[in-house]
């Protein structure tokens, strides 16, 4: 018996082939002389095999993932560009610079709200047919326009009477809007990958925002010699750009359906909304603790690689070894969304949390231990699949008619956490001890892994023995002891 497969390529396709699907295009054309039934048999699982793997890959919409982080992207330039000019332009407007302190607190304290609040109403949208662009484009828009007046206000207006004021009113408008648009844009990412593959879509977005973090020292000097006009301009065409560009990979009649395991469910007033809410309220606030923790750890991890490294090499400019830092971050992030695709997400999370907690821990009692290399590798890992699997993390523990919410809620955490940053720990960071710092590392990393855990008993066949309110409980002590270690650093 002979077996012969023709398989007609043209030469570009051949070319774009990933190389497991050549090796079953050349394993299938060659003519083979297959004994009756061992060799068929072997063929067979060869092939099956095969086609899982093309499987996972093709459940993954990379085209719309590039889509999706490149306006991640340009967010993120945006707001380098924000906070590299708010002082500047505030002090020219006569403001003193604790004002844009203040500013930044009044910002997070708006996201707070903001961005659970959009997640659900882009939820509510979705599920009466009307989609989630409508606030993304809608955001945008605000947004950049916002963003166009600022430097306009600053040239054109004077720093006197009603029209001082309008400066600060358009920062708030531009970060609020901002921060609408932010939950709608992330939850297309379900949209790109199936539930098993998110972490492995959403390592892009990691590798963009690693991208922006490693090459932002060295960029500022570039941004600011561009001018208030010219640098604005920039980021509102490339906020107004990827969103054009994100609108047409994604058709307008695809709407978000409920899986066939869960009840479309209809709520169309506040109080039957709240009711359909209930159940869900712990798991919300394991969410929002999972982001603040996130933030946290961060923002203080990132501190206490810093100054370690400053201490390994005391003669070296440590701003282009944190970007390194930054970069391998970036390089990490897709191996490990693919481990974490393998292994499940929840529990990729929780490892590469409690390693990177261990480590601090033993960084902060022994500042000068020779395992300091180990200790960043740990942190980096840690860094990188907590910011990879948020959004997985986020749309696995809530039902998919209310995935915006949870990653409004996610974020909502985070800038909570980003304004005792700004309010408290910012200032004070620099002065810090090494010991200081990991502890404060390690601590927020925990507040992250007692959340996730306790999060485990809300998805379908898992069980971890940690409720909810013992996880919060021990949760709350922790961020109480950290704001407490923030007044005596």
């Amino acid at each position: 018996m002979v077996l012969t497969v023709s398989v007609l390529l043209d030469r570009w396709f051949l070319t774009m082939m990933p190389p497991y699907l050549l090796w079953v295009t050349a394993k299938a054309s060659l003519a083979l002389a297959v004994p009756p039934a061992a060799k068929l048999e072997k063929f067979d699982r060869e092939i099956s095999v095969s086609i899982k793997t093309i499987e996972i890959e093709v459940n993954v919409a990379w085209i719309r993932v590039l889509g999706l982080a490149a306006l991640q992207g340009a967010i993120t330039l945006t707001w380098i560009i924000y906070n590299l000019y708010m002082p500047a332009l505030l002090t020219q407007f006569g403001f003193p610079l604790t004002v844009a302190q203040s500013i930044l607190v009044i910002e997070n304290l708006l996201a707070v709200a903001v961005e659970p609040t959009m997640g659900a109403l882009s939820d509510q949208a979705s599920r009466r047919g009307q989609g989630r662009f409508p606030f993304i484009i809608g955001g945008v828009i605000v947004a950049a326009a916002a963003f166009m007046i600022i430097p306009v206000i600053v040239i054109v207006g004077t720093p006197t009477g009603i029209a001082r004021w309008l400066l600060p009113v358009f920062l708030i408008v531009w970060a609020l809007a901002m921060a609408a648009f932010r939950s709608p844009s992330l939850y297309l990412l379900k949209k790109c990958a199936s539930n098993q593959n998110l972490p492995r879509a959403a390592a892009m977005l990691t590798i963009v925002a690693g991208l922006f973090a490693a090459i932002r020292p060295f960029s500022t000097d570039f941004i600011l010699n561009l001018g208030p006009m010219v640098a604005f301009a920039i980021g509102s065409v490339g906020l107004l750009l990827s969103t054009f560009v994100l609108r047409q990979l994604f058709p307008k009649n695809e709407s978000d359906s409920a899986p066939p395991f869960e009840p479309e469910v209809k709520t169309t007033t506040g109080h039957a909304i709240f009711s359909e809410l209930k159940p869900y309220w712990a798991t919300l606030a394991l969410i929002f603790g999972a982001g603040l923790g996130g933030a946290w750890s961060l923002r203080f991890s990132t501190a206490a690689v810093s100054k370690l490294l400053a201490v390994q090499f005391p003669g070296i400019d440590v701003t282009w070894l944190v970007s390194i830092f930054f970069f391998l971050i970036m390089g990490a992030a897709l191996p490990l969304g693919v481990v974490a695709a393998k292994i499940g997400n929840h529990k990729a999370m929780l490892i590469s949390i409690a390693a990177a907690a261990l480590g601090l821990g033993m960084l902060g009692l022994w500042s000068n231990m020779f395992l300091w290399p180990l200790v960043i590798i740990l942190v980096l890992a840690g860094l990188s699949v907590v910011t990879t699997g948020a959004v997985p993390f986020a749309l696995s523990v809530m039902p998919s008619r209310w995935g915006g919410l949870g990653i409004g809620t996610y974020f909502g955490g985070f800038t909570f956490a980003a304004l005792w940053l700004h309010a408290i720990f910012n200032p004070i960071l620099g002065s810090a001890s090494l010991a200081s710092v990991a502890f404060l590392a390690a601590g927020s990393f925990l507040i992250s892994w007692l959340c996730i855990a306790a999060s485990l008993n809300m998805l379908p066949n898992q069980k971890f023995n940690l409720t909810p309110q013992t996880a919060l409980f021990a949760a709350g002590m922790i961020w109480a002891v950290i704001l407490f270690l923030g007044q005596d650093v």
